[in-house]
C-alpha cells in the first residue's frame, strides 16, 4: 500500500473508532437511564409484594384513601390482595418493568460489542499507523 493510502486507511480507521466511542458513550447514557428507571420500578414492585403480603396476613388492616380492602383478623385471596397492591402501588407498571428489563438486556449486550469494537478497532489502527508511518519513511515524505 502506498504512503498515502496507508495515510488514508488509518484516517478511516480513526473516524470509526471515533463513531464506535461515541456510541459507546451514547448507549452509557442510555444504560445510566434506563437502569435509575429499572430500579423505581424493582422498588415500587417490592412494595407491591409487600401490600400483597399485608393484604394475606390477618395482622393487617389494608386500606387505600377512604376504602378499606380488609379490616385486622380478615385475609383476602390471592386475587384480592392483588388488587388491593395494585391499588395501593399505583406506579407498579409489570408490562413496563419487563420493557425495561428487554430494553437493559439489549443494552449490556450492546455496551459489550461496543467495547469489543473499541479494542479492535484500536489495535487495527495502531498497527496502520504504525505501517503508515513506516511506508513514508521509507518514501522520505517523513523524516525521523
Amino acid at each position: 500500500m502506498s504512503g498515502a493510502a496507508s495515510t488514508g486507511y488509518v484516517i478511516q480507521l480513526e473516524l470509526d473508532l471515533n463513531r464506535y466511542k461515541f456510541l459507546q458513550m451514547e448507549n452509557g447514557t442510555k444504560l445510566e437511564n434506563n437502569t435509575q428507571k429499572l430500579s423505581k420500578q424493582q422498588s415500587y414492585y417490592d412494595k407491591w409484594l409487600k401490600a400483597v403480603d399485608d393484604a394475606e396476613d390477618p395482622d393487617k388492616k389494608c386500606q387505600v384513601g377512604n376504602r378499606v380492602w380488609k379490616d385486622k383478623d380478615k385475609v383476602l385471596s390471592r386475587a384480592e390482595a392483588e388488587a388491593y397492591a395494585c391499588a395501593k402501588i399505583s406506579d407498579y407498571d409489570e408490562a413496563y418493568s419487563l420493557e425495561l428489563q428487554e430494553l437493559q438486556d439489549d443494552l449490556d449486550s450492546d455496551k459489550t460489542l461496543y467495547e469489543a469494537l473499541i479494542t479492535l478497532e484500536q489495535a487495527e489502527y495502531d498497527a496502520a499507523k504504525q505501517n503508515a508511518a513506516t511506508e513514508l519513511q521509507n518514501t522520505h515524505l517523513l523524516q525521523s
